[in-house]
């Protein structure tokens, strides 16, 4: 077993008990995370502000994996296990680094976007309830281009 970090072992320990996994998963991940420091610290810090808190598994067709922002949960699809595609862990370890990494960058940036989405949405209420006092037109062209 690869060493982890031990705000990411939990994670891994919860994958771990989950039913039907691929064979080498767990330890795929952990070889994963544990040879990239900055995944680790990417993933940490995921942790750390609440985005980050399962990894779980899809079969999902068309995606390598996704974030679900509703559970904190990173999915990985269980193609991304598959010896067929990836017949070295070397190739399987890479491609996961990828997934991981990228998956754990939407989580990073969930909060940023429900933020924007609700300055948006203040910003063009405000711009319509102005133009319709005034019997005008709205202009959403400067909160929708921000």
């Amino acid at each position: 077993m690869a060493e982890v970090r031990s705000d990411i072992g939990p994670l891994i320990d919860e994958l771990a008990r989950q039913k039907n996994l691929p064979p080498s998963a767990v330890a795929d991940i952990e070889a994963t995370i544990a040879s990239s420091p900055y995944l680790a610290n990417v993933m940490g810090a995921a942790i750390a502000n609440g985005s980050l808190k399962h990894l779980g598994m899809t079969d999902e067709p068309h995606q390598s994996g996704h974030y679900d922002p509703g559970t904190g949960t990173v999915h990985l699809n269980r193609s991304n296990f598959d010896p067929a595609r990836f017949d070295k862990a070397e190739v399987r370890q890479s491609n996961l680094a990828v997934v991981i990494g990228h998956e754990t960058g939407h989580a990073l940036l969930a909060e940023a976007g429900r933020l924007e989405r609700y300055q948006l949405l203040f910003d063009a209420t405000h711009a319509i309830r102005d133009a319709s006092r005034d019997f005008e037109s709205a202009d959403l062209t400067a909160p929708v281009q921000r």
